[in-house]
């Protein structure tokens, strides 16, 4: 049988990296500096006590497995103190600051609002007095932001913490925004930031040379959807796509194209490497890579360091740097690395979800594709490379599919035929806009060029469009977190099968994380449909948000009269006129009475017309109106909910009912 290449598992930076994971997750339960340099200085203690012990050439070759242990102690310090470091500032009363100091790291503008990340150093109490805090990013929203990245700030504050929004279902947003260190907001008036100076940054250049980019694309003659489409890919810059485009995507599964990832990067290095072909002609090929790995640098500098593109460019800077060497190269060793720098720097990056997909689809990449395809390079290079195009999307989906569908809820079906069309398609599309973009730069327009680039866009959506049946393929599941962790360990003992001697321990450990797997996501999968609903304030009048298995519907109902609608097995009456108009006798039943402004009678006179068993009060009753009704329904027992002053009223037919209260 053909040798089949493997992947070693055990890769230099593979200690290292898991040292200092341990140090960031220890930093985030409260370890703190101190310990950090405790941990260092026990693994020198450690590396010394370990030197002296192996002067002896038997016994050093005999002990040299325990100096994994002190690289696993000092790596361990190292990320301890990182984190202590980098620790976002938390306060429990962050209502007492007024003003604040510090600067802009970026600003996204979009048609509903400007919202900035400000990097603050002084804060002001209500008693004036400066406190100085480190490490505190605050999101300040602005109907029209005048800072620009790298402007030092003054503004007046109304802090608050990020909190996921009363008037939509869980959404994430908030422990989305806490994973990045951010943990506060604000809202003033453009005119109310006071720009005081502006120092320019290597970030704060990144981002202008990329906003100067999007400025040159939104001014060629291509079609706006498509200046959007091409932003994306190329820069990394997702805001310009609009929602029902990315959840298109998303449900056709192949969302990582609008992500800036190993993909582009590769595309980009592939792109650079035959461009500098000629070089080889002089006998400079190695100089061809250094120039290669510097012009990957620039193009991450252009795409705002945004972190996978960090990623993919360190990895395969790090490899072009081993061919220039002339040492031996691991992709696996270089994932590794890359890694470890990244969260050197930026620890909280560990929490990010592109950072982690981007990870795990790199490592399915590595330790699946080779082993699983069932021919060999030798001669048969076609259907080799057809069996690797294919398994790399089925790789890259599995590997991952479980960590998408616990942070997003979903998982596409029809992400094998999506992929195997586009990808292959995709760089000659890259190609097209580079060649396109820099012809139009040096005023030369290619027309049948851009007419190319437009219908890219528009053959891309119809298609995704008809494979994933307008989004309705994609299911809908959400997998408990002991499934996450279960279908990793699951991954992992599976690529050190394949990726190792094969022994029946090995096998029994696969099969029965495998079968852990399917008897903890059962309950998930055999679960019923979810159901639930919310009363809010709408544009004008009572506004409800069901959802039917995470696919949510808004209701906006008429004002001046009476609506009845079922929703999650509960009937609700929503009440905008006066009780004479209401209904006749017998009185009506209902679960949920909603009154709105237009009821102009007291509570006992709409009981005489309608029962029901709970009632919400709209936020266009008036105030003191509202207080009489709360008062005389608590004299009647009859439960009560105010969405002026307990917010949205939520229902969920799988979980107990609660009343937010504030």
């Amino acid at each position: 049988m053909p040798h089949r290449q493997t992947t070693d598992l055990l890769a230099p930076m593979l200690v290292p990296l898991a040292g200092m994971i341990s140090g960031i997750l220890a930093g985030t339960a409260g370890v703190g500096l101190w310990t950090g340099l405790s941990l260092i200085l026990a693994s020198c203690g450690l590396y010394l006590l370990l030197i002296h012990l192996t002067r002896n050439p038997v016994k050093s070759f005999t002990r040299n497995k325990y100096h994994y242990a002190w690289i696993m102690i000092l790596f361990a310090g190292i990320g301890t103190i990182t984190y202590d470091l980098n620790r976002p500032w938390q306060t429990e009363h962050p209502d007492k600051f007024i003003y604040a100091r510090g600067k802009v790291l970026d600003v996204a503008q979009s048609t509903t609002g400007d919202r900035a990340t400000i990097a603050i150093s002084t804060l002001w109490d209500d008693k004036g007095m400066p406190v100085n805090v480190d490490n505190m990013t605050l999101l300040v929203r602005s109907d029209a932001m005048t800072a620009r990245p790298d402007d030092e700030v003054e503004l007046p504050l109304k802090m608050q913490p990020i909190v996921d929004s009363e008037n939509y279902f869980t959404s994430g947003y908030a422990s989305a925004m806490n994973r990045k260190g951010i943990y506060y907001n604000t809202r003033c008036e453009g005119s109310e930031i006071k720009v005081t100076g502006h120092k320019m940054t290597p970030h704060g250049a990144a981002l202008l040379a990329r906003d100067n980019i999007e400025a040159f694309i939104e001014k060629t003659p291509l079609h706006k959807d498509t200046q959007n489409f091409l932003i994306t890919i190329l820069l990394g810059d997702r805001a310009y796509l609009d929602s029902s485009t990315r959840d298109l995507f998303s449900d056709a599964g192949i969302s990582h194209i609008l992500a800036l990832s190993g993909m582009h990067v590769a595309i980009i290095a592939g792109i650079i490497m035959w461009l500098l072909f000629p070089i080889n002609f002089f006998g400079m090929y190695r100089y061809r890579l250094l120039i290669s790995t510097l012009l990957l640098l620039g193009y991450a500098f252009l795409t705002g360091w945004a972190p996978s593109t960090v990623r993919a460019t360190l990895m395969a800077m790090a490899i072009m740097i081993c061919l220039f060497l002339e040492r031996k190269n691991s992709a696996w060793n270089a994932l590794l690395l890359a890694t470890a720098i990244i969260l050197l720097f930026s620890p909280s990056a560990l929490f990010d979800v592109g950072l982690q997909l981007s990870f795990l689809c790199v490592a399915s990449l590595i330790f699946f594709v080779n082993p699983l395809n069932p021919i060999t390079g030798q001669g048969h290079r076609s259907l080799y490379n057809v069996c690797r195009a294919i398994l790399a999307t089925l790789t890259a989906t599995l590997g991952t599919w479980c960590v998408v569908a616990w942070y997003f809820g979903i998982v596409p079906v029809a992400f094998l035929p999506a992929n195997l069309i586009t990808l292959p398609l995709l760089p000659a599309y890259i190609v097209t806009a580079i060649v396109y973009l820099a012809a139009t730069m040096c005023g030369i327009h290619l027309t049948w060029l851009a007419t190319l680039l437009d219908l890219g866009p528009v053959c891309l959506k119809n298609m995704l469009t008809w494979l994933s049946g307008e989004g309705g393929s994609a299911l809908n599941f959400s997998p408990s977190p002991v499934a996450v962790w279960l279908w990793l360990l699951f991954a992992a003992s599976l690529a050190i099968l394949l990726n190792s001697k094969k022994t029946r321990i090995k096998k029994l450990l696969c099969v029965m994380a495998g079968c852990a797997f399917l008897l903890s996501v059962a309950p998930a999968v055999n679960a019923a449909e979810e159901e639930a609903f919310i009363i809010r304030k709408g544009n004008g009048g009572v506004s409800v948000l069901s959802r039917m298995n995470r696919k949510d519907t808004i209701l906006q109902m008429p004002r001046q009269q009476v609506t009845g609608c079922t929703i999650a097995h509960k009937y609700i009456v929503i009440g905008d006129c006066t009780v004479e108009h209401m209904t006749t006798d017998p009185a009506m039943t209902c679960d949920i009475l909603v009154i709105a402004g237009g009821i102009r009678e007291e509570l006992p006179e709409i009981l005489e017309r309608i029962h029901p068993d709970r009632i919400v009060i709209h936020p266009s009753v008036r105030k003191v109106r509202e207080t009489r009704l709360m008062s005389a329904a608590d004299s009647l027992a009859i439960p009560c909910h105010s969405i002026r002053l307990h917010g949205a009223f939520r229902y969920d037919s799988q979980r107990v009912k609660t009343l937010p209260q504030r």
